[in-house]
């Protein structure tokens, strides 16, 4: 598998930037298109084709045309949706190889923001990648050093299918699954590890293998071996419902 094209969401806030730069990184790499839309409402009540919008969204594009040129990209797309964010989003990201989105910055509180995400990753028929909120340094490297967290489900798996180009160009690669008894249930893990290791190896990808324990919240020990293996992604699959893309049907 290799991505031959990298959705990203254009707005005109801080974060797009980012999104910007880390299209480009994963896109010269790939040498693949990159296609950038940008949504003319605010939300799904705002009013359609205001002159403010419209300004807004040709400001996104010009930053976004830009920054491609200046790196060289050689192929590109751009297109302005008369609709908000999460459904000019999902207009177009089963028509792309890899999606990239920007996580909700926290509440004055300190809780986690809310946006389409998770609606997003779990209804989406394509990969996306979610950068933090605070930015990410691109230029010391994107998915050079990966986690991936592994337990050998329908959702671990694609989530692992999809991220294979990433993977190849990993300097490290962890694969890692956590389990919460001893015996029978550490023992399938464990077997699980190493086939999907031996799997990773037939596709040019060399992976090292971790089996821990964890008694209280997986995605917590998740972020937290992470940060100990100093690994700039995470590869993860994800399950639920979701009615993304239904909105007013």
């Amino acid at each position: 598998m290799t991505y031959r094209s990298i959705l990203t969401l254009l707005d005109d806030t801080p974060a797009c930037a980012t999104r910007i730069r880390a299209a480009i990184a994963i896109g010269l790499a790939a040498r693949c298109q990159l296609v950038g839309v940008a949504p003319t409402r605010a939300d799904a009540a705002a009013q359609a084709d205001g002159p403010a919008q419209l300004a807004r969204a040709a400001s996104a594009i010009a930053q976004f045309d830009s920054a491609c040129n200046d790196a060289g990209i050689g192929s590109l797309a751009t297109m302005v949706e008369d609709a908000d964010s999460r459904e000019a989003f999902a207009a177009h990201v089963n028509e792309s190889d890899l999606a990239i989105l920007t996580q909700a910055p926290a509440t004055d509180n300190g809780e986690p923001g809310t946006s389409f995400i998770e609606e997003a990753v779990l209804a989406s028929a394509r990969p996306i990648l979610v950068l933090p909120h605070d930015g990410v340094d691109v230029h010391a490297g994107l998915g050079k050093r990966i986690l991936v967290a592994w337990d050998g489900s329908r959702e671990a798996t694609r989530a692992i299918v999809d991220a294979l180009p990433l993977l190849r160009g990993a300097a490290q690669v962890q694969l890692v699954g956590w389990h919460r008894q001893a015996g029978d249930e550490r023992d399938r893990l464990s077997e699980r590890l190493a086939r999907a290791r031996s799997w990773l190896k037939r596709h040019d990808v060399s992976a090292v293998t971790r089996l821990e324990p964890c008694d209280g919240d997986i995605a917590s020990s998740m972020l937290a071996r992470a940060a100990d293996l100093d690994c700039d992604l995470i590869v993860m699959g994800a399950y639920g419902p979701s009615r993304f893309g239904d909105r007013g049907q």
